[in-house]
């Protein structure tokens, strides 16, 4: 084969295989398309380690917002704050990447909670720890969301513990208080006194004040006898001249409203009935109160089955 068209068809297969090589997708393309995927599909934790195992040299911005994003969706934001203010200071970053990742600053650390530690009076000498790590007492600490727990310790031994469950946008107190067990003194003997003469709180008074809803209770009934002896009077008035209109040899006592007239008795006889309950309840009261320790009375006048009012007295 001549020479010129041996080297011309050698030049067309390396073209052709350049061609080729840098048409196929590289290994941290294929990667950063499949974290995508997980990522779209709700596998953020997933997704996370897939991007950050794309070589860091050949991590793009883009790589590198997703794994920011990542971070701030697991509640990760101090993570999340520090790869988006990377992204930010980064010189080589074009500006919509820098615009994009000032504006997602701004959102997470309006999120970030902080916890505020403080140590009570009479704690002193104590190492505060949070997470087990240690933290000047008094300071205000930025953490990520979620679960937290302040110690202390005195003289390597643990003298406090509290669990704090921290959400977005807040700010948590957490004191501190464990003081230091006090010293034991003798204290000197007390001097003799003469014991001044106690004086008895029972109210004189006390007895009237319990008998007293009884006795107003016996007054609303005997003025209910009084009424209910008017109606009957008037009733059997009213009988007697509804019997005066029938023409009949005998009245008819049932049609000229007796009805009436024994339900105003039964109504006089109950209340004469409760009227002198009432009082006797007071009267007894009044005698037995100033014997007895002060007790709590409450009258409680319901609707019952009798004439629709009853009495409850509870001593």
């Amino acid at each position: 084969m001549p020479a010129r068209p041996l080297a011309v068809a050698l030049a067309c297969a390396v073209l052709g295989l350049a061609i080729h090589v840098s048409a196929a997708p590289s290994s941290s393309e294929t990667a950063y398309k499949a974290a995508v995927k997980l990522e779209a599909s709700g596998d953020v934790a997933g997704a996370l380690a897939a991007f950050e195992a794309i070589d860091p040299a050949k991590r793009d911005y883009a790589t590198k917002l997703h794994i920011a994003s990542c971070k701030y969706k697991l509640n990760r934001l101090l993570e999340a704050e520090a790869a988006w203010e990377a992204i930010r200071t980064d010189p080589k970053a074009d500006a919509a990447t820098i615009e994009t990742a000032a504006s997602e600053l701004t959102d997470v650390r309006e999120r970030i909670p902080k916890l505020r530690v403080t140590v009570a009076a009479g704690t002193g000498s104590v190492v505060v720890k949070l997470d087990g790590h240690e933290i000047p007492a008094g300071s205000v600490q930025r953490v990520n969301p979620g679960a937290h727990v302040v110690t202390a310790e005195r003289a390597g031994v643990s003298v406090f513990e509290r669990k704090l469950e921290v959400a977005q946008s807040t700010t948590l107190d957490a004191i501190v208080d464990a003081p230091a067990a006090a010293v034991t003194k003798t204290a000197p003997p007390a001097p003799v006194t003469n014991a001044p003469t106690p004086v008895s709180d029972v109210d004189s008074n006390r007895g009237l004040k319990r008998a007293t809803p009884f006795f107003a209770a016996g007054l609303v009934f005997g003025a209910g006898v009084v009424v209910s002896r008017i109606a009957v009077g008037a009733s059997a008035k009213t009988v007697e001249e509804n019997c005066l209109t029938q023409h009949a040899v005998a009245c008819d006592v049932d049609a000229a409203g007796a009805g009436r007239v024994h339900t105003f008795e039964t109504l006089s006889f109950v209340s004469a009935g409760l009227a002198i309950t009432s009082i006797g309840v007071g009267v007894v009261l009044m005698v037995t109160t100033n014997s007895e320790p002060a007790r709590t009375v409450a009258v409680v006048p319901t609707f019952g089955a009798v004439n629709g009012l009853a009495m409850e007295g509870r001593f």
